[in-house]
C-alpha cells in the first residue's frame, strides 16, 4: 500500500514543489555527456563553492589570501589546486573558533566512523535533499525505484527526522548493527516479512549476511540488489552476501562529509562512478592527481552542502582512479577504496562475536556527548570487558561521560561490560556547573 502511494500520490506531489524526481532524471541525463561537460559543471560549482566559502568564513577566506588566489581566479582545476588541503583538526578547531555549530537553522550532523576522530558539523537542507537524490539514482542502477521497498543495517538508530524520511517517504526500513548483534534472528525475520527490492549496509551487514548463508534462509525473487559501502568486497564476503541474498551485489561509497552516497558500481563492476553533482572527488599523490591506477589520497569537496563548507578535506580513505568504464557512463571513477587507518581490526567478543571498530565509533559519533570529543580508542580488556578512552577537549564534562558509558552498554547489551577512561582526567575540563 505504502508503495503504490508514494508512486501515484506521494511522489508526484512532491516532485511538483521540490522537482526530486526530476533532479534524478537530470542525473541520468548528465552521466551519458561528455568528460569536458562534465568538467566544465564541476568547475562552475567549485567556484560558486569557493565564493560562498570566502564571503562567509573567515576561515576559508584566509586561507585563499595566503595562498594568493581570489575565487574568481579559479578558471582550471590547476587553479583550484592552489587552495591547501585541510584535515579533520583544522575543520574542527575553525568550526569552533568562528561558532558555525551555533547557527542552528542547519541540521547537526557528526561524523567519526573509521577515525574514532568525531566532527561535528552543520548540513543544509539542499546538502541533505541532495544526498538522498544521489542514493535513489544509483538505488536506480540496482533496478530499483524511488517508491520500492529497501532494507538498511546501519550503524546507529536515525534521529527522527531522517527515520521519518527513510520511512514514510523513500520506503526504507532500517535495522541497526546493535540490534543484529542482539537478535540476529528478529533482524532476520523482519528483513523476511518486509520483502524489500534492496538491501544495503557497511560492516555491520556482514553479521546478517553471514547468519542468513549458515542457516540457508530462503530468500525468493523479490530482492533485485544488494548496496554495500565500508568494506572491502573481497571475494569470501562476496560468497557470503551471495549466498545469504543474490548474486546482484554493488560495491558504494559514500560519508557524512559528503552527505551520502557518493558513488557506486554500474553493471561492469569495474569501479565506482562518482556523482559529480554532489562531490568534486581528488586522488592525489602530494598535491598532484593521481595517474590511472596509481594509489593515493581522497580529498573531497562537497558541492552542495554550503552550511559547512569541505573544500579540499582529506577524507582519510586511499584510493586508485580510473578512466573509462564499458558502460559508457563518463562519470569520473575510482576503486579499491580503503581507510588509511591500520588499528580498526573487529574486536572479539563473547560467543565469537567480532565488533567493527568502525561501527563502534560511528555509533559514538552519533551521540550528541561526543560533541566534546578529540578521539575514541578501544582496547579489549578481555572476551568480556571492553575500555574506551576517550580523549577530551574543551568543553567536555563528567556527565558527559557518563551518558556515553551508559548508551554504549545499552547497546552492546550482555556482550562486554563496559568501562571508560578519560584520557588527560575530566578534572581537567570544564566545571559542569
Amino acid at each position: 500500500m505504502l508503495s503504490w502511494s508514494l508512486k501515484h500520490l506521494v511522489h508526484p506531489a512532491t516532485n511538483s514543489t521540490t522537482g526530486f524526481l526530476t533532479k534524478i532524471g537530470e542525473l541520468g541525463r548528465l552521466q551519458w555527456r561528455t568528460r569536458d561537460e562534465i568538467n566544465r559543471r564541476i568547475l562552475k560549482r567549485l567556484r560558486f563553492v569557493v565564493s560562498h566559502a570566502y564571503e562567509n568564513f573567515r576561515f576559508y577566506h584566509d586561507v585563499l589570501k595566503a595562498a594568493n588566489l581570489r575565487p574568481h581566479d579559479i578558471a582550471s582545476f590547476d587553479d583550484f589546486r592552489r587552495i591547501p588541503t585541510i584535515n579533520k583538526r583544522m575543520m574542527s578547531r575553525h568550526l569552533q573558533q568562528e561558532g558555525v555549530l551555533k547557527r542552528s537553522h542547519h541540521r547537526l550532523t557528526y561524523t567519526g566512523g573509521t577515525t574514532g576522530r568525531p566532527l561535528a558539523f552543520l548540513t543544509s537542507g539542499d546538502a541533505g535533499f541532495s544526498g538522498m537524490i544521489s542514493k535513489l539514482f544509483f538505488d536506480g542502477w540496482i533496478g530499483v525505484a524511488p517508491y520500492e521497498k529497501k532494507f538498511k543495517i546501519s550503524p546507529a538508530e536515525p534521529w527522527f527526522g531522517s527515520w521519518l524520511k527513510d520511512r514514510l517517504f523513500v520506503n526504507e526500513l532500517r535495522a541497526t548493527f546493535f540490534s543484529v548483534m542482539n537478535d540476529t534472528s528478529m533482524v532476520c525475520n523482519r528483513f523476511l516479512d518486509f520483502k524489500p527490492k534492496l538491501v544495503s549496509g557497511g560492516t555491520a551487514f556482514r553479521m546478517l549476511a553471514d547468519f542468513m548463508a549458515n542457516k540457508a534462509v530462503p530468500v525468493s525473487d523479490w530482492l533485485h540488489g544488494v548496496a554495500v559501502w565500508g568494506m572491502p568486497l573481497l571475494p569470501d564476503q562476496t560468497r557470503t552476501i551471495s549466498k545469504a541474498f543474490c548474486d546482484n551485489i554493488y560495491d558504494r561509497y559514500g560519508s557524512a562529509e559528503l552527505c551520502g552516497s557518493v558513488a557506486q558500481q554500474c553493471h561492469f563492476k569495474t569501479g565506482l562512478h562518482v556523482n559529480t553533482e554532489l562531490s568534486f572527488i581528488e586522488v592525489l599523490k602530494g598535491n598532484e592527481p593521481c595517474h590511472e591506477g596509481e594509489r593515493g589520497r581522497i580529498v573531497i569537496t562537497n558541492l552542495r552542502n554550503l552550511a559547512t563548507p569541505f573544500i579540499r578535506y582529506e577524507q582519510e580513505d586511499m584510493a586508485v582512479p580510473l578512466d573509462d568504464c564499458p558502460c559508457g557512463r563518463r562519470l569520473p571513477m575510482i576503486s579499491e577504496i580503503r581507510g588509511e587507518r591500520k588499528d580498526t581490526s573487529p574486536i572479539q567478543m563473547r560467543d565469537g562475536i567480532r565488533i567493527p571498530q568502525a561501527t563502534l565509533h560511528t555509533f559514538l559519533r552519533t551521540l550528541r556527548e561526543s560533541e566534546h570529543v578529540e578521539q575514541f580508542s578501544f582496547s579489549k580488556q578481555s572476551s568480556g570487558e571492553l575500555l574506551l578512552i576517550i580523549e577530551p577537549r574543551q568543553g567536555f564534562r563528567a556527565e558527559s561521560a557518563e551518558r556515553i558509558h551508559a548508551k554504549l552498554s545499552e547497546a552492546i547489551g550482555s556482550l562486554a561490560a563496559v568501562s571508560i577512561k578519560i584520557s588527560g582526567g575530566v578534572g581537567d575540563q570544564d566545571d559542569p556547573s
